[in-house]
């Protein structure tokens, strides 16, 4: 548990330090609109439905009494979160919103694109209850992609990060989970 609590208050500190820097960065760049197929082809939805459908499967597994994958899928989010530091600095995406300005002390800011912590959530939480036999994986896989477009359509990403942030969170959660 003590584990969890200073990997927590480490990934804290260096998301905010890294969200920080990549937006220093962005403000004296100007970059065109990334063209992205969800953003073309569905309407803009409201940011609440994507955050709905992001604490739905973790409430689920609370409710369930699933601490095991929890504690696992905490330690796996907050490690991603800090592989997160390095990829948005890697890869700085122009804002998708023109007239964001988010403060200095948000864990995210208007150019925290690459990868989507969302998308690395609900992943856990479903790869978390498909272990956990709660879930097929049938339907982690339908719920995951429904949350990924609907992030998109919210305008909170681009599609491509959210496709990466579901990509590498399998990755790292089949090479640390092997069951």
């Amino acid at each position: 548990m003590l584990y969890l609590v200073i990997l927590s208050l480490v990934t804290l500190v260096a998301c905010l330090l890294s969200n920080w820097y990549a937006a220093q960065r962005a403000k004296h760049a100007s970059w065109p609109k990334i063209v992205d197929s969800v953003h073309d082809h569905i309407p803009p939805i409201p940011k609440w439905i994507p955050e709905l459908l992001m604490i739905l499967p973790v409430v689920y597994l609370v409710l369930s009494c699933q601490w095991t994958w929890l504690s696992r899928g905490a330690e796996i989010y907050l490690w991603m979160l800090l592989f997160k530091c390095v990829f948005v600095h890697a890869t700085v995406l122009p804002s998708i919103d023109r007239n964001c300005d988010r403060p200095f002390f948000t864990l995210g800011n208007c150019n925290d694109y690459m990868f989507s912590g969302h998308t690395v959530l609900v992943t856990v939480a479903a790869l978390a209850a498909m272990s956990a036999g709660l879930w097929s994986p049938a339907m982690a896989g339908l719920y995951v992609m429904v949350t990924m477009i609907a992030i998109t359509a919210a305008r909170n990403h681009y599609f491509v990060d959210t496709l990466v942030a579901a990509l590498f969170t399998v990755a790292v959660w089949k090479s640390t989970c092997p069951h």
